[in-house]
């Protein structure tokens, strides 16, 4: 627990280093240089690598504490450094070869990742011919590599490529979450060798090739619970963060016009009451799915994972209610450019778009394997 809580402590201390860094970023539609930088020097990229390579070995709960820190400061930022941890995490179950040549060096990979494609996969000898365009690549501004997915030979697959052999295209424009960068990865009829392919299927299960070589039981994780913590925590994060100073900011407001104490209205009080239970529940939600993962890891059922599915899309619906709720009882002066209110409210409705995020296809897919039927997805 040592290595854990140090890590957690140097990300709590770079929180407000990161927020003063998210309106650059959002203008920017990247993260900042500075920001990379600052979450590199705290060790934020190596916390899914073992310690073979350097890094903190960090179980899922620790993970989702570091997720929530970083969403504190700011749900852009926050969202591509969970990605481009759980990146890192997904890396070290594809061949032990490739693995070791990619973090023995110890620098930091990041390795945006895009599942959604029109492409096309041709087997050859050696590995597979790739063509196509991927959309969703958060944190492609500053890739070395990056991850694509398709099926290929029945089976849906991780192809992992060096960034110079793509090309990424500049589509990012959009209301919320402008920070991402998650641009449209392009490849035109690029060879990947096999040893740089993985099949998806056995990471769901959580019967990668990391479970093999790694000690430690994060690589016995199905890949699903591991890749929506790293879409959840930065929104809880920042429930959390908009509460704390939403209870800070009443105390000193006073009513335009009466001059009567904000604080004084039992409205008001109720508000405050209310965002912060919910905010601490969608928290409890998500260390609840970390510690449910805990006990069981590969020997999860299909009902765990469509539960653990469901428990982390409810908990950031609850948690995209708070800051909404709060931005409600906050005033016009939320409104302005300036304060970091408004952003966090379109970067969570933004971040929600998500398809692991969409409620009435959880609620089906745990209803279908409730009830004995096929989930109809792989993404569980």
């Amino acid at each position: 627990m040592e290595r854990e809580g140090q890590l957690l402590e140097r990300v709590q201390a770079i929180v407000p280093r990161l927020a003063a860094e998210a309106e650059e970023s959002e203008k920017r539609r990247r993260p900042t240089d500075r920001a990379i930088a600052l979450m590199s020097e705290a060790g934020v990229f190596r916390a899914l690598l073992p310690e073979r390579y350097g890094g903190d070995s960090l179980d899922l709960e620790d993970f989702a504490a570091v997720g929530m820190a970083l969403g504190e400061a700011d749900i852009s930022l926050a969202w591509v450094a969970t990605f481009l941890m759980e990146h890192c995490w997904l890396l070290t179950h594809f061949p032990e070869p490739f693995q070791a040549s990619l973090f023995s060096g110890g620098g930091d990979v990041l390795a945006p990742a895009a599942l959604a494609g029109e492409a096309t996969v041709q087997p050859v000898d050696g590995g597979f011919i790739l063509d196509g365009r991927w959309r969703w690549a958060s944190g492609s501004s500053h890739a070395s590599w990056v991850l694509v997915g398709a099926g290929a030979e029945g089976r849906p697959r991780f192809f992992a490529l060096p960034r110079e052999e793509v090309s990424i295209d500049d589509v990012w424009h959009t209301s919320g979450m402008r920070a991402t960068s998650s641009n449209d990865i392009l490849i035109d009829s690029v060879f990947v060798a096999e040893e740089r392919s993985v099949d998806l299927l056995a990471l769901s299960c959580g019967q990668g090739e990391g479970a093999r070589i790694h000690g430690s039981a994060i690589w016995r994780t199905p890949m699903f619970p591991v890749l929506v913590t790293a879409a959840t925590t930065p929104i809880v994060g920042q429930a959390r963060r908009v509460v704390r100073r939403f209870a800070e900011e009443t105390v000193e407001r006073v009513r335009m016009g009466t001059g009567t104490a904000v604080k004084t209205q039992p409205r008001v009080q109720v508000r405050v009451a209310e965002v912060e239970q919910s905010a601490h529940e969608a928290e409890q939600q998500v260390r609840w799915v970390a510690r449910d993962v805990a006990r069981v890891r590969g020997d999860a059922t299909l009902l765990d994972r469509a539960r653990w599915a469901l428990a982390l899309a409810r908990a950031a619906h609850r948690a995209r209610a708070v800051i909404q709720q709060v931005a409600d009882g906050s005033g016009g002066t939320a409104q302005f450019d300036e304060d970091p209110l408004q952003r966090a409210l379109r970067d969570a409705n933004t971040a929600l778009t998500h398809v692991v995020f969409d409620l009435d296809a959880r609620h089906e897919m745990y209803g279908r394997v409730r009830l004995g039927l096929d989930p109809g997805s792989f993404l569980l």
